[in-house]
């Protein structure tokens, strides 16, 4: 989920709070599930009716249900994450907006057996829903 609140005609901020799950890391039988939860701007330009937007987001990364080595709680641990990315918006109506593509690239640093570093890329579509004022809910 995501929350951008703009400042200027082009320049924003954005809230982010997302999650995901796999039962396999690296063909293994370990899982992992993932919380991160960043904030940062935006940038979005408009021409015509799409938007083309791009941001960097810094937060943390919650890692649980998995094996964590050199962590307090091995099942469990928390570290950095970094969102760096863009993509494009069709607006549509005053309210509602499609997000034909979102690529991002994610960073975390949680603790694992090689380097502690996690590098994954991420895709995404969707509906943009606008609240009234200036804020919309992504």
């Amino acid at each position: 989920m995501e929350l951008g609140l703009p400042n200027t005609a082009h320049w924003g901020a954005v809230v982010n709070l997302s999650g995901e799950t796999t039962g396999s890391v690296n063909q293994g039988s370990t899982g992992l599930s993932l919380i991160t939860y960043t904030a940062g701007v935006r940038y979005t330009p408009t021409i015509g009716r799409f938007r083309i937007f791009s941001h960097a987001l810094v937060g943390g990364a919650r890692g649980f249900d998995s094996y964590f080595p050199n962590s307090p709680n091995s099942n469990a641990a928390t570290g950095f994450a970094l969102i760096a990315g863009g993509g494009l918006d069709v607006n549509t109506r005053k309210k509602v907006s499609f997000r034909i593509v979102q690529v991002d690239y994610l960073f975390t640093d949680l603790p694992n057996s090689i380097n502690n570093r996690q590098n994954n890329i991420l895709l995404g579509a969707g509906v943009l829903f606008h609240l009234p004022s200036r804020f919309s809910l992504h």
